[in-house]
């Protein structure tokens, strides 16, 4: 009988959190719904700095003033902003969301869908650990809505997190970019290297590939893969890494996963170096949409980069993070609600406008 995924996943944590995810300090715990088996994390507010995938702190205060490099031509509305994120800082340290427990927790910056009965998993996690909000990432208003509504019904605070590209794959005419994309990938200019082949010095060069785009160009608040994490990852299955080559030199590096009946991409790296005339993002991004399309999976493309997937059919969605707060005081409460109001109010129209 093959081991389920949340029990492969386990088996990466035999030397803790930081040699899966530099960046990041946790804890592994597990739970079950209706039969399914799903990773939990522990991490503690006291643990800092952490990586955004374990602290919110991380993801709205100081990720959130990093995306504002993107108004430097509108100088009042990036000090508007900065002085927003900071004046919420206090409410995220009252909702006490940084001391949190997280279900289905991947260590991805875009976790899977969850199984049915997501809800009463929370509530036993509560009942389990009665000082810790209990947190769930990455719902979204498209594929997701049903959820959604269920919990907020429920007494959820719904958290907006961040503007993201949903595509879905099926009849219709195929926007002119992505017949660009798949006859640039079908060009033969470089060889498709699966993972199952990566040799230990490649799943170090598609790490540093990872850490070049998202790291170097992007920000170091991103998730710091390791080697480890993603060698770990392709040899249990749970992600599919293939690697774009040039001779015997690795160029770029895709990681897919396809949990939940959606596909993801939380690992892309490619030489920022080379010409951009050689279309490596663009390679990357074309073999993920042609594996959502033979596995008949919506793609779920992440956030940024708005024109380049809004150009090859996906469509915006706002994503959101449930919080369980009923079992904590009345201040964690309280400021928790604050901070799902203003994030709603304030926070969305600015995502939808600027497509952060």
């Amino acid at each position: 009988m093959c081991p389920s995924p949340a029990h492969a996943f386990r088996t990466l944590w035999t030397d803790g959190s930081t040699a899966l995810v530099a960046n990041l300090h946790a804890r592994l715990d597990r739970t079950q719904t209706m039969g399914a088996d799903l990773p939990v994390t522990l991490s503690d507010a006291a643990q800092r700095p952490n990586c955004y995938l374990c602290r919110p702190s991380t993801a709205y205060i100081d990720y959130g003033i990093e995306e504002t490099r993107h108004f430097t031509r509108m100088p009042l509305l990036r000090a508007a902003l900065t002085g927003l994120l900071g004046s919420a800082a206090p409410l995220l340290r009252a909702s006490g969301l940084d001391h949190q427990a997280q279900i289905n927790n991947w260590l991805l910056a875009t976790n899977p869908p969850p199984p049915p009965g997501i809800r009463a998993a929370m509530h036993d996690l509560a009942r389990r650990h009665p000082d810790r909000v209990i947190v769930l990432r990455s719902l979204n208003d498209a594929t997701d809505a049903p959820l959604l509504a269920e919990l907020q019904a429920a007494g959820f605070a719904l958290l907006p997190a961040r503007q993201v590209w949903i595509w879905h794959p099926g009849p219709g005419p195929i926007p002119r970019d992505r017949r660009r994309d798949a006859a640039l990938l079908a060009d033969g200019r470089f060889t498709l290297l699966p993972g199952a082949a990566f040799t230990q010095a490649q799943f170090a060069t598609a790490a540093a590939l990872y850490a070049q785009l998202y790291l170097q160009k992007y920000t170091p608040l991103n998730p710091h893969y390791t080697p480890a994490f993603l060698r770990g990852m392709a040899q249990t299955g749970l992600m599919r890494l293939t690697g774009l080559r040039a001779g015997d030199q690795l160029l770029g590096v895709i990681g897919t996963v396809a949990l939940g009946g959606m596909l993801t991409a939380p690992v892309v790296g490619y030489r920022t170096d080379l010409p951009q005339s050689l279309g490596l993002y663009r390679r990357l991004l074309a073999l993920a949409m042609a594996e959502a399309e033979a596995a008949r999976i919506p793609f779920h493309m992440s956030a940024g980069a708005a024109s380049f997937k809004r150009n090859r059919g996906a469509r915006p969605a706002i994503e959101y993070t449930a919080a369980l707060v009923s079992h904590l005081p009345r201040r964690n409460r309280i400021a928790t609600a604050a901070l799902a109001s203003l994030l709603t109010r304030i926070g969305v129209p600015v995502m939808r406008r600027y497509g952060l």
